[in-house]
C-alpha cells in the first residue's frame, strides 16, 4: 500500500501573501485536515485556500501560533475549548483590535478551534489592559445626556429664566398690554 503524502497546503490572504502550512502543523486547521483527509481529494498535490478580510501579517501570526500548538492534545477533555491562556498566548496576543479582529475571522474561517478561544480570551482581556478613559461606555447613557442638553439649549434659547416662579397669565397678560400700547 503507497503511503499518503501530504499536499502542500498554502494560505492566501486578502492583500495576495502565500504561506505554506507545514505539515505538522495541518492538525490544528480542521478545514484544511478534512480536505487532506479526504480521499477524493488524494490526487491534488497543492492546495491554496484564499482567507477573505485577513492580511498577511495576521496570517503570519496565525501560523506562529499553530507552529507552537502542533504537539498538543486534543481538546477532547475541555468540552472543546481552551479556558486560559498561556503566557505565550497572551504575549502573541498583544496585538491591537483590529489584528485581534481578524485572528478571531481567520480561526472561524478555518476552524482552528484552539486559536478561536484564545483570541476571543484576549479580546475580553482589551478592556482590563486599557487606561479607563478609553473604554467605551453604553449607548444609552449617550441618548439621555443628548436629551438634557437638548433640553438645556431649549430654555436657554427661549429666555426662560430658572429663578422665575411666577409663570401665571397675569404676567403674560401684562406683557401683551405693553406690546399693545
Amino acid at each position: 500500500m503507497p503511503s499518503k503524502t501530504i499536499p502542500t497546503i498554502k494560505l492566501q490572504s486578502e492583500d495576495g501573501e502565500q504561506f505554506e502550512v507545514p505539515p505538522p502543523s495541518i492538525k490544528c486547521f480542521k478545514t484544511i485536515q478534512s480536505i487532506v483527509e479526504d480521499p477524493l481529494r488524494s490526487e491534488s498535490k497543492e492546495a491554496v485556500f484564499r482567507v477573505p478580510n485577513v492580511n498577511g501579517g495576521t496570517l503570519q501570526i496565525l501560523l506562529e501560533w499553530a507552529d507552537y500548538h502542533k504537539d498538543d492534545e486534543s481538546l477532547d477533555g475541555s468540552n472543546g475549548h481552551i479556558l486560559t491562556m498561556c503566557e505565550w498566548d497572551r504575549e502573541l496576543l498583544k496585538v491591537d483590535m483590529n489584528v485581534l479582529h481578524e485572528l478571531v475571522l481567520a480561526a472561524s474561517c478555518l476552524h482552528i478551534q484552539g486559536l478561536l478561544d484564545v483570541a476571543c480570551l484576549a479580546y475580553m482581556d482589551l478592556p482590563k489592559n486599557e487606561a479607563p478613559r478609553y473604554v467605551t461606555v453604553d449607548n444609552a447613557d449617550d441618548e439621555f445626556i443628548a436629551q438634557q442638553q437638548l433640553i438645556e439649549y431649549v430654555y436657554e434659547s427661549s429666555g426662560y429664566d430658572s429663578d422665575d416662579s411666577d409663570l401665571s397669565s397675569d404676567s403674560n397678560t401684562n406683557s401683551d398690554e405693553s406690546g399693545e400700547k
